[in-house]
Order: C-alpha cells, then sequence, then structure tokens
C-alpha cells in the first residue's frame, strides 16, 4: 500500500470526474482506483480541486505497470513539471544496461531529473542524451546525464556485443538486417566484412551459420579492441579473424565467397577493392548505401550497375530492401548482389 492524495467521488458522478482527471493527466497511473458502496477514490499525482469531490489521503493498493511508457511518465511526473512531461519523446533505445534518449531543448533545462526518470522506469544503470554523430567514424555525441558511464555488455538474438555507447555507434534500427543475416545459408563459406565495427554483422554469422572463416575488418582502433573482446566473449575465435587497418590496404584478396559492405558513406567507391576480394569468379556482395526517398532504392542499384559493369562484371540483385530512415528523405538500403565476370 501507498500513502497517497486521492480524489473521493460519489460513485453516481466518477464519470465525469474520472474524465476530467484523464484529461489533466493527474491520475497517478502507478495506484489502483479504490470504491466502497457509496465513492470512487482516484488516486492523483498532485492535489486538485473538482466540484463535488473531497480531497483525502489515503492507502491506495501498487498497480502491476507492464507499460513502460506509462512507468516513464509515473517516474517523469514525480521530478519534473508537468508541461515538460508533455514534451519528452515517447521512444527511446536500449543497449545493454544504457538508455539513449533525445530531448527538444525547452526540457534540457531538467535532463538530469528526466535521466533519473527513465533509469529508475526501465532499470537501467546509465542514461545519455543524444545529441548526434561525428567525422568518418560516426562516433557518438552522447551526453551522460544519469549513472556512471563506461562499458556494457548488450545482449541481440544470443550474440553478445560490448561496447562503450558514449563512444562506439550501435543501432538499434539495423536490428532486422542484423538478424536477417544471421539465417543466411552460408556454411563452409569464407566471408570478409570490410566495415566490421565491433562485429555487428560478423558475430551473427558466426555465432548462426557455421561459416568456415571471416575476416573482420575494422580501421578505428577503438572498435577493434571491443571487437578482439566479442569475438572471446562469444566464443568464435576459430572463426572470426579480426584485421585492424583500412581495407584497401589490409583486405585478403581473392578469397571470398561473399563480402559485406555495412557502410553508408560512399559505399560505391569501395565496390572496386570488393571485386578484388571476391574469388576470381566473383560472388556474393551485400552492398549497403543511402538513397533519396522512400522508393529510391533504384538509385542505389544503378549506382553500383555502372561501377561493377565498367569493372567488366555483371550483376544480379538477389534481393533489396528499406533498413530504416537515416534522416529526412534519406533511407539506408541494403542490396544483395551477385556478381560475376564477363
Amino acid at each position: 500500500m501507498t500513502l497517497s492524495w486521492g480524489v473521493k467521488v460519489p460513485k453516481e458522478d466518477a464519470e465525469r470526474v474520472h474524465k476530467i482527471l484523464l484529461k489533466r493527466k493527474i491520475i497517478d497511473i502507478s495506484l489502483r482506483t479504490l470504491r466502497d458502496e457509496k465513492y470512487v477514490y482516484f488516486p492523483v499525482v498532485a492535489p486538485i480541486v473538482i466540484e463535488n469531490t473531497e480531497l483525502v489521503r489515503m492507502n491506495f493498493p501498487k498497480k502491476n505497470m507492464l507499460n513502460p511508457k506509462d512507468k516513464i511518465r509515473h517516474e517523469l511526473l514525480k521530478r519534473v513539471p508537468k508541461e515538460i512531461v508533455e514534451i519528452v519523446p515517447e521512444y527511446w533505445e536500449v543497449i545493454g544496461d544504457a538508455v539513449i534518449i533525445k530531448l527538444p531543448e525547452d526540457a534540457e533545462k531538467y535532463k538530469k531529473a528526466i535521466g533519473e526518470s527513465f533509469a529508475i522506469a526501465l532499470g537501467k544503470k546509465d542514461v545519455y542524451l543524444d545529441k548526434g554523430v561525428e567525422g568518418e567514424l560516426r562516433k557518438p555525441r552522447f551526453e551522460l546525464i544519469y549513472g556512471t558511464g563506461g562499458p556494457t555488455i548488450h545482449k541481440e538474438n544470443k550474440v553478445l556485443y560490448k561496447l562503450d555507447p558514449a563512444r562506439i555507434m550501435f543501432s538499434s534500427g539495423n536490428i532486422d538486417e542484423r538478424i536477417r543475416m544471421s539465417r543466411l545459408n552460408i556454411t563452409d563459406e569464407i566471408i570478409v566484412d570490410m566495415f566490421a565495427g565491433i562485429g555487428y554483422f560478423s558475430l551473427q554469422i558466426a555465432v548462426h551459420c557455421n561459416p568456415r572463416l571471416i575476416y573482420a575488418i575494422e580501421k578505428n582502433p577503438e572498435a577493434f579492441e571491443y571487437l578482439k573482446e566479442n569475438i572471446l566473449l562469444n566464443n568464435v575465435n576459430d572463426t572470426v579473424i579480426p584485421i585492424l587497418g583500412d581495407n584497401r590496404n589490409v583486405s585478403p584478396e581473392g578469397i571470398a565467397d561473399r563480402v559485406i559492405m555495412g557502410y553508408l558513406h560512399k559505399t560505391h567507391k569501395f565496390l572496386r577493392r570488393a571485386l578484388e576480394i571476391l574469388k576470381p569468379e566473383g560472388g556474393i556482395i551485400h552492398y549497403h548505401d543511402l538513397v533519396h526517398n522512400y522508393g529510391g532504392i533504384e538509385e542505389a542499384k544503378r549506382r553500383a550497375l555502372n561501377i561493377l559493369e565498367n569493372a567488366g562484371y555483371r550483376m544480379s540483385v538477389l534481393s533489396s530492401r528499406y533498413v530504416k530512415s537515416y534522416s529526412p528523405n534519406v533511407w539506408h538500403v541494403v542490396l544483395d548482389l551477385k556478381v560475376e565476370q564477363e
């Protein structure tokens, strides 16, 4: 039981008062409404005066709150003015023990209280304010607004990823593509992941697909250290070979059945390098790109076809899909390309 403010209202007037409380968003959704023979007692988060009601202090039983949005709102109302609660976005990202949120400028004054509210409601250790990414390596610009920060371990599709969310990019929006890659029939294949990061795709394939070998190449030294840790963490050190450096300089050549190009900035400029990595007869390329407007996937196909034909290869598109919205009017797409020498 929890001692709280309550609105006592005659049963015959309960529906009217309930609508008023809902409209004002003042009902304490963590507590249960009570009734007796004559009255209904609505738990509220703050004292309120309504005609034909009585404000009381009483014990209410706690409600099982299964909806995370309700939990967050309840915690926010304890710490932040109601008008600010109304503008806090109802979406967030969870990476291991960390929560990533975005806030409008008017809410940033209360960022510490908002961070605490999200942490308590979702049972997480750290909360970061997302201020975008920067640089070629897409380093996150995250501000720690609650907790102590540092590395966390994120579990996805039975794969463990260790990373520091404030320093290494991890996009939950790519989850469907990572899981799709884990379901490919690529037993005994040799794969080169040209932009491995901390092992986003390489680990999914290594854990679930039984490849012969995966060469995972990463040029960011910090991401590379996490890649090595994650290989050991998932017990795939006999399958995944990490390589530090720029794939244009350090990739093995002429050995791959399949190449993964999980990069989104002028990816087409690396297609000729992907051809050099494939076996001489060709193979499969998972080609990621950015296109303008939903429906613009043909843009990526034309770009890839032009480069491959000029290099003396035939291209067929095995499949294509939209992964996620990247920015206003820009979409992340992926093409599964079969390429063969002419």
